[in-house]
């Protein structure tokens, strides 16, 4: 069992990923168990309990931790990490379709074991810290759109002097971020503080079990989402950004800046 970081580097590019196995002896139902993610933890943040996924799909700038078992393979069986996730010719986002064979990422030759496995997946992770719907002092929309050729946030481009949030030290704030149904997808990422997700286009997502349920901090939002999370400002006060992580849009200024302020200087 082997633990793998998957990382969206890229500037625009989604990806899903897939293992497919090339040489093997094992039988097709064989082959389908072995070819799955154990998803531990998502943005450096370990889940509650392990996810099991055939499939993992990944926003620019968002991390996935997953465990992979070979423990069912022999000494010479290959297998690949492959992307299936059909991308649009303009580069916007997902074309709706899933790649036959895949984009072949790398490969895994197994060999021989040289000692005694103790590798293994826990059952239990972290438990996440509580939600208090009391601590919430406000709430926040942030419209994410292309305005006359330009990547706006709230109709309006960065303004390093500008505050678009003043966030008092110490509280707590739900924000919705909405994709204004451009066909662009745009993955948020916020700096300095994680967050919870509650709902992504009106269901939530705090069922165990759930990738979604986890601190993060991307957002993966497609056409016409709306996401809406809880998060807590808690140590320093500071200036602070949040923008698009398909950095063509932040290099066009997809971006705000918020503050934490002292208490009683929030907006």
């Amino acid at each position: 069992k082997y633990r793998f970081r998957l990382l969206n580097g890229g500037p625009s590019r989604l990806y899903r990923f897939w293992l497919r196995t090339v040489e093997s002896g094992l039988s097709a139902s064989a082959r389908k168990a072995a070819e799955r993610f154990f998803v531990i933890s998502t943005d450096g943040n370990l889940l509650e309990e392990p996810v099991i996924k055939d499939n993992v799909e990944i926003f620019v700038a968002e991390r996935h931790d997953v465990i992979v078992d070979f423990s069912s393979y022999s000494p010479g069986d290959k297998i690949r990490l492959v992307n299936r996730l059909g991308m649009r010719e303009d580069g916007a986002g997902p074309n709706g379709t899933l790649l036959d064979e895949g984009n072949e990422v790398m490969e895994f030759r197994v060999v021989a074991s040289t000692g005694p496995d103790r590798s293994r997946i826990p059952e239990r992770l972290r438990e996440l810290p509580p939600i208090n719907m009391s601590e919430v002092r406000r709430r926040r929309l942030f419209v994410f759109d292309y305005d006359n050729g330009l990547w706006t946030v709230n109709g309006k481009l960065m303004d390093p002097n500008r505050i678009d949030a003043k966030i008092e030290q110490g509280s707590a704030e739900i924000w919705t971020f909405r994709n204004a149904g451009n066909s662009w997808a745009h993955p948020v990422h916020t700096h300095f503080e994680e967050f919870q997700i509650l709902e992504v286009n009106g269901r939530s997502v705090r069922d165990r079990g759930n990738t979604l349920r986890a601190r993060k901090d991307v957002v993966a939002l497609g056409p016409n989402d709306e996401v809406t999370f809880f998060g807590r400002w808690r140590d320093f006060l500071g200036k602070h950004v949040m923008h698009c992580h398909n950095v063509v849009h932040e290099d066009h200024a997809m971006m705000i800046r918020w503050d934490i302020v002292p208490k009683g200087q929030g907006d």
